[in-house]
């Protein structure tokens, strides 16, 4: 499940970050300090697509290892600043592969997370990202494997009937 951020976290660093499930049940959420998205335009991804320098990768697994004093927690909301910019993060409840949000948005993940990366962030902007806007600032959570970002969601969690 957590196999994408270990792999990227360890191909740049000597070591691998210690990856810690939550002991509570998965259907639960974890985030006990709601955070808050300012208004403005971001893009909805797997942040290891648009923080490609590998040195602010690797500052922001050092970021996620540092939080809570846990590792990577399962259905946790993420706040790591890359840059200058506050960039937020969800893992997926089943890791790599792709999702879809209920607008539409095709999203791909290789590091087991979505996230919302300020545009202004994004190096490389002719790739096609999911590109959001949000008039009002929002708090994503996840919950039952699924994430909210405002009116943006995104089940995660599915049964193998499902597929």
């Amino acid at each position: 499940m957590t196999a994408g951020i270990n792999l990227l976290c360890s191909l740049l660093s000597d070591t691998t970050p210690t990856i810690h499930h939550n002991t509570n049940t998965m259907s639960t959420t974890t985030t006990t300090e709601p955070i808050t998205v300012p208004a403005g335009e971001y893009y909805l991804s797997d942040p290891c697509y648009i923080i490609r320098d590998s040195k602010d990768w690797l500052d922001v697994c050092h970021q996620l290892s540092n939080q809570d004093g846990v590792k990577y927690a399962i259905m946790k909301t993420y706040s790591v600043t890359v840059k200058g910019h506050t960039c937020v993060m969800m893992n997926t409840y089943h890791g790599d592969g792709e999702y879809r949000s209920n607008y539409g948005h095709r999203l791909p993940v290789d590091s087991g997370m979505i996230g919302l990366i300020p545009v202004e962030f994004a190096e490389d902007k002719d790739k096609e990202f999911a590109k959001v806007k949000f008039d009002t600032p929002i708090q994503p959570f996840s919950s039952d494997g699924t994430m909210y970002f405002g009116k943006i969601t995104i089940q995660t969690n599915w049964e193998e009937d499902d597929i």
